[in-house]
């Protein structure tokens, strides 16, 4: 039993989903208009629908000139279909954007000098398969290689791979279509290569929109969770991911550190040189500290310049070495006071208790002369935390 596509319901079929999509995409449009990858990916919709259209009426046409159009716009729609997906991963650098603009030129012209000068159908099935799945590949990798990215990402990337894989078997089949693979070439690989079709219409149109939404999320709660200022966790988030922390060191009885430090004598910065540039010294100090750190540390600003650390599975000893290079390192236009305490967690930490108690901490480290590392266990020790009445210094 064969199965077979006649060519034309792939055509049409084709049309109708890239002008739906077209559609969708200018709706879209309003409401991200700042998003210059959903205006790229538009424009490859635009140029793919055109080539499919076309082939409606390679009869009256001609053939040569219909199937030169066509491959152009199809080469020139698949490369801006990947400049449009490595703009949403934040990957179009210069260096992929000359790539990508050298292999569309050249593929072109290979294909096109092919048409008009040899015209073999089996060298120009090869050529374009070829040069589609150079232009499909480096995308479909970004998409794979990513670590921790999500599950559409990875599965957008795998359907991006089968197709460029797809679109190798292709040219093989074409290049050797002489005795065996003689069925292959006229069978199979037609049929792949329209099943391809319709899943480059699948993933492209639904699979990228998708995507955007997606990105539009994360930046919705990057913006949300991140301090404008310093680039670090906010208070809210950073008390929501600390209070995560505790709770699953807690269930492991093991032990985690708090940190709590401030710039000495910031209210005269701001005082002397203004807001600006006491802006730049909080900017310049979370750099620092962020280079100390950790991938599982978590550093938030809890307001003004007062920040906060959450080492996950440090000891004394190893909290109070950290703070003691954050504050080496900060040393020289500004000094830093830190107060520091290492405890076992319990289920449901009061984690304002723990920053009382290292506030109270930072507060003895400022009267002892500022920067400085002041430890804070006798105060979490002791059955009731003291308040202090003081003015922060």
């Amino acid at each position: 039993m064969s199965f077979h596509l006649d060519p034309q319901t792939v055509y049409v079929s084709l049309i109708c989903g890239h002008v739906l999509t077209i559609v969708l995409l200018s709706a879209y449009r309003r409401s991200e208009s700042r998003d210059t990858s959903i205006s790229i990916f538009f424009t490859a919709k635009l140029l793919q629908a055109g080539a499919w259209s076309l082939m409606l009426f390679k009869e009256s046409l001609g053939d040569l000139t219909v199937i030169s159009l066509t491959n152009t716009l199809l080469f020139l729609g698949t490369a801006f279909e990947s400049a449009a997906l490595l703009r949403l991963q934040g990957a179009l650098t210069p260096r992929f954007r000359k790539m990508g603009i050298f292999v569309t030129l050249t593929a072109i012209l290979t294909f096109n000098g092919i048409l008009f000068f040899y015209n073999h159908e089996v060298l120009r099935i090869a050529a374009a398969s070829i040069f589609s799945a150079l232009l499909i590949a480096p995308p479909a990798l970004r998409l794979l290689i990513q670590r921790q990215a999500p599950a559409l990402r990875k599965l957008m990337g795998s359907l991006y791979a089968f197709l460029a894989a797809a679109f190798l078997i292709r040219a093989s089949a074409a290049l050797f279509a002489e005795g065996p693979a003689a069925l292959l070439a006229a069978g199979v690989s037609h049929n792949l290569f329209s099943i391809s079709a319709y899943m480059t219409m699948m993933l492209a149109n639904t699979g990228f929109v998708l995507l955007a939404k997606q990105k539009s999320d994360e930046e919705l709660f990057r913006l949300a969770s991140v301090d404008d200022l310093t680039q670090i966790w906010n208070r809210r988030t950073f008390i929501y991911k600390a209070e995560a922390v505790l709770d699953q060191y807690a269930k492991r009885r093991l032990p985690v550190s708090f940190l709590l430090f401030d710039i000495d004598g910031f209210k005269s910065i701001n005082d002397t040189y203004g807001h600006d540039i006491g802006d730049r010294v909080l900017r310049e100090m979370s750099a620092v500290v962020s280079r100390q750190l950790g991938p599982d540390d978590l550093f938030g600003r809890y307001g003004g310049d007062e920040f906060a650390i959450l080492l996950p599975s440090a000891s004394r000893a190893e909290s109070t070495l950290l703070a003691e290079r954050i504050r080496a390192a900060a040393e020289g236009a500004y000094t830093l006071s830190i107060g520091a305490l290492t405890f076992v967690p319990e289920h449901r930490s009061d984690l304002d208790r723990i920053y009382k108690c290292c506030d109270m901490a930072l507060y003895e480290a400022k009267r002892a002369g500022r920067n400085r590392i002041q430890r804070a266990e006798r105060h979490f020790e002791a059955p009731e935390t003291r308040e202090y009445d003081y003015v922060r210094i």
